[in-house]
């Protein structure tokens, strides 16, 4: 073996011999890490890829999501706007129409996000895997600033309690029944939705005592004022995140 030799010319001093032997050492260990790094680099680089593949799958994913998030809170404020303008003139109009604005009025929906991959990067440390320049940047941001300002999706208006505190129970359930909630798949992701316009089945006088119940209760009307401002805001957070999404999955989509 090459070192037994280069020990053997040591004791012989056959200093030149072992000054090539050396050198053979050196190359090889410097041809080794380099042939290793090169493997590395082109690990990363097939990671990277899949990442960005998988990345874009989830952008996909998560512009329908938040486009489902905008047409649901764009429901809500049909229902807020009409209710809140009822309450205002101390008319009702259409009494079971007015109910149901109320209640509709009140809902929220959490959202839900396709983060999976960012979040595998995250916990393996790859992150730096990220395509390089302004769109790893925008990447990070987005997820960052979307998870951080999910407080204004989860916070509850002091309006939702309330208006379920003057409602009755058989009330709130026939709504819930037809017109609450449903929850929709669709493709590879699964969203609520809000009925517009929807039907519900109580007597006559049921419908007039909660019409009666709510508009005495004045403080209802500044409280839901209060949660169209907070719709606006949530539908405002929904433009900026649809705008984010897209200028990422348009960098991502392009070839380099």
């Amino acid at each position: 073996m090459i070192i037994e030799r280069m020990a053997k010319s040591i004791r012989t001093r056959s200093w030149l011999t072992v000054f090539i032997e050396f050198a053979l050492v050196v190359v090889g260990v410097l041809v080794a890490l380099q042939f290793d790094n090169w493997n590395t680099e082109l690990e990363n680089e097939e990671k990277a890829e899949q990442y960005r593949v998988r990345l874009l799958r989830d952008l996909h994913v998560e512009k329908n999501l938040v486009a489902d998030l905008q047409n649901y809170f764009s429901t809500v404020k049909i229902h807020a706007v009409a209710a809140v303008s009822a309450m205002e003139s101390g008319k009702a109009g259409d009494s079971e129409a007015f109910v149901i604005d109320v209640y509709q009025a009140s809902q929220i929906d959490y959202g839900r996000s396709a983060r999976s991959t960012y979040n595998e990067m995250v916990a393996n440390g790859d992150l730096k895997l990220l395509p390089a320049g302004d769109i790893r940047g925008e990447i990070m941001e987005y997820y960052g600033y979307a998870g951080l300002n999910q407080q204004v999706f989860t916070n509850e208006p002091p309006y939702r309690q309330e208006v379920r505190e003057v409602i009755s129970h058989d009330v709130q359930a026939e709504i819930r029944k037809q017109c609450g909630d449903r929850y929709v798949t669709r493709g590879n992701r699964a969203s609520f939705e809000l009925a517009a316009q929807c039907d519900i089945d109580l007597p006559p006088a049921a419908i007039e005592a909660t019409v009666q119940a709510v508009l005495a209760e004045p403080r209802l009307t500044r409280l839901l004022r209060f949660n169209l401002s907070t719709i606006d805001a949530k539908l405002t957070e929904i433009d900026n995140f649809l705008g984010k999404i897209q200028r990422i999955i348009d960098q991502l989509e392009q070839p380099e």
